[in-house]
């Protein structure tokens, strides 16, 4: 009996002892309690009202009209077999936003396959005193000359980078606006033959500009840069925003307004195109009747990248369709409006951390890598893309991402497994 009594005795004093270290993680790393500041809206769920059977995930064949945030008109059509998922899909529109219009059907279904199914920010599966892993990508100068540019690519991802990304501008930017003469490789030219001399890493623009080619060559290109890959194309996608560029070619920039609309209308003519089987829908800036995108991409979910860092229609559309959201920003900087996104998920009803954080910053010295990625880590971010320039070594380059590496340690080296 006395046995009994002492088992119980030092059995609840574990229970204790297990609550006062899991209350202590959560105060020493704010990022596992659910009052976060910076994660306002933990686990927004997909929709409150009753759920259909997972199935295959493919949409109705019923065709029906709805209108989008921007006021553009979509018919729903079969959407293909993405494979059993771990999310319930409700019936009809999935997210509405906070004005009463609704997204497009199929697109919405679409949209919530998850990609990144075991993001969940990673904060379970850590333990309480281990800050999230952060996975560091790199932006390759594409004013380099293509030997430079193909040598570096297979260098870093050698290190074991997660994404090497290319910018999409024509020239460099200037103050005045006036057209700049230093060279610049075209950015999906050499995402396409990066794919075939650089295996095992994810590629992708960042970004493209919405102003520089229509949503179905977009849709196209991307589809065929993921099967040359084996399946390791990013979409990044943004309003544009370089001026001289646009003056000398004579690419429509627009105003902030219009720029942004433009980008949502893109957006979602990439996800459905992407993700469905036929798309038809008529917008100011796009209009496709019962268009395909065949052969169809290789991932079953090709991320998109929204780029940009304004709080109230930026955001929103990152919130509404983005797979992975994108910032140049300081940490504080990032911290705020990586809080407004989750404002936004919520307004819509989508889960926050469905969309991956990324950021990045260009670091002048080696030494300073571990002080500059630390506060990011702390802060919750995904993935940080380090800068290259073609005015600095490679070599430099080079030392600064295996700095960068060493400095977040993750499960799976670089982009090989692509699946985190």
């Amino acid at each position: 009996m006395i046995v009994v009594i002492e088992f119980i005795a030092l059995t609840a004093s574990v229970v204790v002892v297990s609550c006062d270290v899991t209350t202590f993680g959560q105060r020493a790393c704010p990022r596992l309690s659910d009052r976060c500041p910076t994660r306002r809206h933990p686990r927004v769920g997909l929709g409150r009202g009753p759920r259909a059977p997972c199935g295959t995930g493919r949409a109705s064949d019923e065709v029906r009209t709805e209108p989008t945030l921007s006021g553009m008109r979509w018919s729903r059509m079969p959407a293909r077999d993405f494979g059993p998922s771990s999310y319930r899909v409700p019936p009809g529109p999935v997210l509405t936003a906070r004005r009463s219009d609704r997204l497009p059907m199929g697109v919405a279904e679409a949209m919530h396959v998850p990609f990144f199914d075991r993001h969940r920010r990673g904060v379970e599966s850590r333990g309480p005193h281990r800050l999230p892993r952060v996975k560091v990508s790199v932006v390759i100068d594409t004013g380099r000359p293509w030997s430079a540019v193909r040598e570096l690519a297979r260098q870093v991802a050698e290190q074991g980078v997660y994404t090497v990304f290319v910018p999409d501008h024509f020239m460099e930017h200037t103050d005045d606006g006036s057209p700049s003469g230093g060279p610049m490789l075209e950015a999906w030219t050499v995402l396409s033959a990066l794919a075939v001399e650089v295996p095992g890493v994810r590629l992708g623009p960042l970004v493209l500009s919405a102003s520089h080619r229509h949503p179905a060559v977009v849709a196209n290109m991307a589809s065929a840069l993921d099967h040359v890959s084996g399946g390791r194309a990013v979409l990044g996608i943004g309003a544009g925003w370089q001026s001289n560029e646009h003056e000398a070619y004579g690419f429509e920039l627009l105003g902030t307004s219009q720029r942004l609309q433009r980008l949502e209308e893109h957006c979602a003519a990439l996800i459905s195109l992407l993700r469905t089987d036929r798309t038809s829908l008529t917008g100011r800036y796009v209009a496709l009747a019962d268009a395909p995108c065949r052969p169809a991409p290789v991932q079953e979910r090709l991320p998109l990248l929204v780029g940009g860092g304004g709080e109230r229609r930026t955001l929103r559309i990152a919130a509404t369709y983005a797979d992975v959201w994108h910032t140049w920003a300081g940490c504080e900087e990032f911290v705020r409006k990586s809080a407004v996104l989750d404002e936004h998920c919520a307004g819509i009803g989508r889960d926050p951390t469905e969309i991956r954080r990324a950021t990045g910053t260009f670091i002048e010295e080696v030494r300073h890598v571990p002080s500059v990625l630390a506060p990011y880590r702390e802060a919750g971010v995904d993935e940080f893309v380090l800068l290259d320039h073609r005015t600095r070594p490679a070599t430099e380059t080079l030392q600064i991402v295996d700095a960068a590496l060493a400095s977040s340690p993750s499960d799976t080296p670089g982009g090989a497994g692509l699946h985190p």
